[in-house]
């Protein structure tokens, strides 16, 4: 997932799935901040941690190749 995060940059449209209040939840929208430093991103104003990601999906963003 932090190969996806790198990728990520402000005013992209993603489609964000991540971990919320017990479930997995997909949340889409523009890109308004990402903070490498306080490890989060913000789409619109719903604030997502990195370590709550499971994955990141946007036609800007190179898919990842795990083997």
């Amino acid at each position: 997932v932090n190969e996806l995060v790198n990728q990520v940059k402000k005013g992209m449209i993603i489609t964000c799935i991540h971990y919320d209040k017990g479930e997995y939840i997909k949340t889409e929208g523009f890109v308004s901040k990402v903070d490498f430093v306080y490890k989060y991103l913000d789409i619109v104003e719903k604030r997502i941690y990195f370590s709550d990601i499971y994955d990141i999906i946007s036609d800007r963003i190179n898919d990842i190749v795990y083997e």
